[in-house]
């Protein structure tokens, strides 16, 4: 389920008042769902000058 897919559903536990999973969503509303590593670099990300290597092999 994506992102703003979930927005309904964390709306409805929201508003039951039950679900700790929520506190984001209760403090920073829908942009509070994004995830914390959206626009970062991933963690297994291939360093450039192995990328360059690999390119150069083609």
């Amino acid at each position: 389920m994506k992102e703003v897919d979930r927005l309904g559903v964390i709306k409805e536990v929201a508003g039951s008042g039950c679900g700790s999973g929520v506190r984001r969503y209760r403090e920073e509303g829908a942009r509070g769902l994004i995830s914390g590593h959206r626009g970062r670099k991933a963690n297994n990300a291939i360093a450039p000058e192995v990328r360059a290597e690999i390119i150069a092999l083609r």
